[in-house]
């Protein structure tokens, strides 16, 4: 699904910002 690729692509780049992203 789009949505979850666009979710991946996004903890993807909080991920490299140092961020944590809890998404369940």
């Amino acid at each position: 699904m789009i949505n979850a690729s666009l979710n991946r692509n996004l903890l993807e780049d909080f991920k490299q910002n140092g961020f944590l992203v809890l998404d369940e």
